[in-house]
């Protein structure tokens, strides 16, 4: 009697555990399976992600899989940068990448696309998916979506990888680039006119009398100067100049494609701004700065070659001070 009740319950149990299984739905669970196989795969190539282009471009191949798309793109909008992946080359390419801006910026729909808000501790982050011509499918907006998800972690790791590599190559009062940066961007140069002929200018800046200022009036002044006068020196310059701070109240400015003549142009502009500026020290001596300038002759090293700009520099301080001196 007890085997047979013991036959019926497991009866019972098989008979539940088939109805059950009948009632799931196979397709959605498929469905399922293939959505983790996705989020894995994205995990996967996000995981090996250094820089903000990088996650772009691993977000997009993946992405390319399930969604094709034209052209993908993340703005920070605490910089207002772009940084654009585009399956179009050339003319088309910019056509696309003016697009997405538009759409995203001024709120102009053209073709499919779709647009995620991604908030981190770092500010917000738009992400556009554009597609010229077919819109997107709900399916395809899901996964849009769930890939966002897992995207943002490692946004978070990446903007703060960013603004640790900026915050070490930048020097921190003033905001331009720091003596490392200086450093790696005249050997580059040196390099590079070795290569192709280009003429380089180097010029190496001290302030006159910012030692009054500073002892007399203290730090913070002194550091209110040194803001106003890296700005003044940073306006003057092109674009493919560089300004650095080398420490203190020097500084140095990199002019690739410029010979000498050029660049005591320059040199010349940024002494009268400076003079504009019209800071006196408690005792009537006005701020001013001396420059040394000199073109690289294609032989000396780079120390020597910073010492020989160096040495003109304080040949100009001799001079008289609030002026430059050059070979």
């Amino acid at each position: 009697m007890l085997r047979y009740r013991q036959v019926e319950q497991q009866a019972d149990v098989m008979q539940l555990m088939f109805s059950d299984f009948s009632r799931i739905d196979v397709n959605k669970l498929f469905s399922e399976i293939r959505n983790i196989e996705l989020e894995n795969a994205l995990y996967e190539r996000l995981a090996k992600v250094v820089d903000i282009h990088g996650a772009v471009d691993a977000f997009s191949l993946w992405l390319s899989q399930e969604v094709p798309h034209d052209a993908l793109g993340i703005r920070d909008e605490l910089s207002g940068k772009w940084h654009f992946v585009c399956s179009h080359h050339g003319s088309e390419q910019s056509h696309l990448i003016d697009t997405a801006k538009a759409i995203v910026e001024r709120n102009r729909q053209r073709g499919g696309f779709k647009i995620e808000t991604i908030k981190t501790s770092m500010g917000v982050i738009k992400l556009i998916v554009l597609r010229k011509r077919e819109l997107f499918s709900a399916d395809e907006l899901g996964i849009i979506e769930r890939g966002v998800k897992i995207l943002t972690n490692t946004l978070e790791r990446v903007f703060y990888f960013e603004i640790l590599y900026r915050q070490s190559r930048m020097d921190a009062l003033t905001g331009l680039a720091n003596r490392r940066v200086f450093e790696e961007k005249i050997e580059e140069l040196m390099t590079s006119s070795s290569r192709y002929g280009f003429p380089i200018s180097l010029a190496i800046l001290d302030l006159d009398n910012f030692k009054e200022i500073n002892d007399s009036l203290g730090h913070d002044e002194g550091d209110r100067i040194l803001k106003k006068v890296a700005v003044v020196f940073q306006d003057m310059i092109r674009a493919s100049d560089l300004v650095a701070r080398l420490g203190g109240d020097e500084f140095a400015i990199l002019l690739p494609n410029t010979g000498l003549e050029e660049a005591k142009i320059l040199v010349e502009r940024i002494i009268n701004a400076v003079n504009k500026l019209d800071i006196e020290t408690p005792f009537g001596k006005k701020l001013g700065v001396s420059v040394g300038v000199s073109q690289w002759d294609g032989k000396l090293g780079k120390e020597a070659w910073i010492k020989l700009t160096d040495d003109l520099l304080y040949a100009a301080k001799r001079a008289g001070r609030n002026c430059y001196f050059t070979l």
